[in-house]
């Protein structure tokens, strides 16, 4: 088994260490397609990008079917890539069984508009992550559109949630309608913001040339 397999140690210790970063990060570059955008509004560059992703194919409107009887209807569609808003996933009323059905159809995500997230979008953020984790386990490919540079998009929620005043200046979180958070509700916002970081990483993964050249296409 030594001889075949190669040991990599996971340093759970006071060092913590990205290993999607880290093991293979000199050969893996940047995949030629996979990019994010750091502007939630340039349309020029996203329909450039779903151009070179489909050759020039005209987009169309696919239908998804979905559990219980419902669909997704994604109005840009072509050669298995889906341009798709974050306010029509992330921020609507979305299941993961939504973005499983997704993930079956497309080979390819292009995600318009993802916002820097706060505590006012913690509900998104959750989707989010949950989008990420499918397509990722699915090795679906990603182009992200985004208001700011990957590394600025969960900072101020980790802020937030670690700030002394947290159950104080959150009223709208309170679930009796008392001023301040259970202990409860704290715990809830901080897993959410704790669970960014495996989002990050796993956001840096999917920008990768590794990464595609290992996704169905």
């Amino acid at each position: 088994m030594l001889r075949q397999l190669r040991i990599v140690n996971l340093n759970f210790g006071a060092m913590k260490i990205d290993h999607r970063r880290e093991i293979g990060s000199a050969d893996r570059g940047t995949a030629p397609s996979a990019l994010i955008v750091c502007s939630r509004d340039d349309t020029v560059e996203v329909m450039r990008c779903f151009e070179q992703l489909t050759a020039g194919a005209t987009p169309v409107a696919v239908k998804v079917d979905l559990p219980m009887g419902r669909s997704l209807i994604v109005t840009h569609s072509s050669q298995g890539v889906a341009l798709l808003s974050f306010d029509m996933l992330c921020a609507g009323d979305r299941s993961e069984s939504d973005f499983i059905g997704l993930a079956r159809v497309f080979h390819t995500v292009i995600l318009t508009g993802v916002p820097v997230f706060t505590l006012e979008t913690v509900d998104w953020l959750r989707r989010f992550v949950k989008l990420l984790d499918i397509l990722y386990d699915r090795n679906v490919r990603l182009v992200v559109s985004a208001e700011a540079p990957l590394k600025s998009l969960f900072q101020q929620i980790r802020k937030d949630v670690v700030a002394p005043d947290l159950a104080w200046r959150t009223v709208m979180y309170s679930s009796d309608g008392r001023a301040g958070l259970s202990v409860q509700a704290v715990g809830t916002l901080r897993e959410a913001a704790a669970a960014t970081f495996r989002a990050q990483s796993r956001l840096v993964e999917m920008q990768t040339q590794y990464y595609w050249d290992s996704c169905r296409a």
